[in-house]
């Protein structure tokens, strides 16, 4: 094993009680990249409101989000918030299937195995076939579809045996947040490996899922899109969360102004003196 100081992860700020990374696409992929090539154990997430706000309102998720190497600022009302609120100048969001894609062009590259863990078998197949059209020579660890349902202790033993005997270095995880948070955490114990929690990556760089238009994402619609799509599953997600994300914005802002009045008040008062 190299050097533990062979990799430098992004700074973090707290938003809601949430320690988010202060990063870009490039400063990401550098760090997932040489963490891997030190043969580092790592987990990096990436929070849109959805699991920022389920984070907000529980604190076992936030222990957890809070503990990984890197939380990327995946949704644009994310990032805004954290450079209203921390002063960050964030000019793009990192949005998980993009950068997964560039980490699997670098991996392929520098030919780091790679691991695909969630989704179905259908859409597996199908990723791995655009994915080896694409990227020819990317080297394919292994794919695993899991039942839909939490594991046991042994095939959780059972799962990190097939990651660890695979060769992996990199392993994608495509569960949905927040179970894909709670299962890097507990296999990180397990495993030595990094691990990057993509959500819908999956369906959407195998087509089964259609991504918003990119006009839509740069204006903070894709949730309307995708809610368009499925909006059964979604509805809740979209409606209640972003509410509720609007709020703490907001409440967060209040406090911000009025920390700051005091401080300008304060200093006011203490030049006369």
């Amino acid at each position: 094993m190299k050097d533990d100081n062979c990799c430098q992860w992004p700074e973090k700020v707290e938003l809601f009680g949430i320690r988010l990374s202060c990063t870009d696409y490039h400063s990401a992929l550098r760090a997932i990249i040489e963490s891997a090539k030190c043969c580092k154990s790592f987990v990096v997430d990436f929070i849109s409101v959805d699991p920022l706000v389920q984070a907000v309102r529980s604190a076992e998720l936030a222990g957890v989000i809070n503990s990984f190497e890197c939380a990327c600022p995946d949704g644009h009302p994310v990032r805004m918030a954290m450079n209203h609120l921390c002063k960050t100048r964030l000019a793009d969001r990192v949005y998980g299937p993009d950068l997964m894609t560039m980490v699997i062009r670098e991996a392929a590259a520098e030919q780091i195995p790679v691991y695909f863990y969630g989704c179905t078998e259908r859409t597996l197949d199908l990723l791995k076939s655009r994915l080896l059209a694409q990227f020819p020579v990317l080297r394919i660890a292994g794919m695993y579809a899991p039942p839909f349902r939490e594991l046991t202790d042994s095939e959780y033993a059972q799962v990190s045996s097939m990651i660890l005997s695979s060769g992996a270095r990199i392993v994608f995880v495509g569960l949905g947040a927040p179970k894909q948070s709670f299962f890097a955490q507990r296999m990180r114990e397990r495993t030595p490996v990094g691990f990057l929690c993509v959500g819908a990556a999956f369906d959407f760089l195998a087509g089964t899922k259609r991504k918003a238009p990119v006009w839509m994402q740069k204006n903070s619609l894709e949730w309307f899109f995708r809610l368009c799509q499925e909006p059964r599953r979604l509805a809740y997600r979209y409606t209640v969360r972003n509410i509720q994300f609007i709020c703490l914005y907001l409440s967060s802002l209040v406090r911000k102004i009025f920390r700051e009045s005091l401080g300008r008040k304060a200093y006011v008062v203490g030049k006369r003196g």
